[in-house]
């Protein structure tokens, strides 16, 4: 199990965010865990849009043990709040070194590149029918560079 939490994030697009997040990770080989990542990715001065990322990671440790760096590759896609009705495939890739602090855990610095597309429910009104629709219109991406700190259990 990880927990991460960002320390610092810079969007290339976007001045401010933050995000917060559990991965739930498997060893399949000595040096390559497969996981699933769950979490809040804010942005915006008043972090007024949250999206909620639903990812599969891929880690790939140089050393099976001991302090070691590391490389992440993460895909898949979020969710939002339902007042926004924003929506989108997110990716993130990594690079890292895991810290022992003890027989079973660790601390992991994480700087990387992260891609978040922006789909979001527009209402349009229709007079002729006096009806209203929903449309998904694609914004521009919100891409940033972040450092974040993870802990392992």
């Amino acid at each position: 199990m990880v927990f991460n939490s960002v320390t610092g994030d810079y969007k290339t697009n976007n001045p401010s965010g933050g995000k917060f997040d559990l991965t739930a990770s498997y060893r399949v080989a000595p040096r390559v865990s497969v996981g699933v990542r769950i979490g809040v990715d804010t942005y915006g001065d008043n972090r007024t849009l949250a999206f909620i990322p639903i990812q599969a990671e891929l880690k790939g440790l140089l050393y099976s043990s001991g302090n070691t760096p590391f490389a992440i590759v993460r895909g898949g896609y979020s969710l939002v709040r339902p007042t926004i009705g924003s929506r989108g495939e997110v990716f993130t890739v990594g690079a890292g070194w895991r810290f022992m602090v003890g027989k079973r855990c660790s601390l992991s610095p994480i700087v990387g590149y992260h891609y978040q597309a922006v789909n979001t429910k527009i209402a349009i009104y229709d007079p002729n029918s006096n009806t209203w629709s929903n449309k998904f219109e694609r914004f521009d991406p919100l891409k940033s560079f972040f450092v974040s700190l993870a802990f392992e259990f």
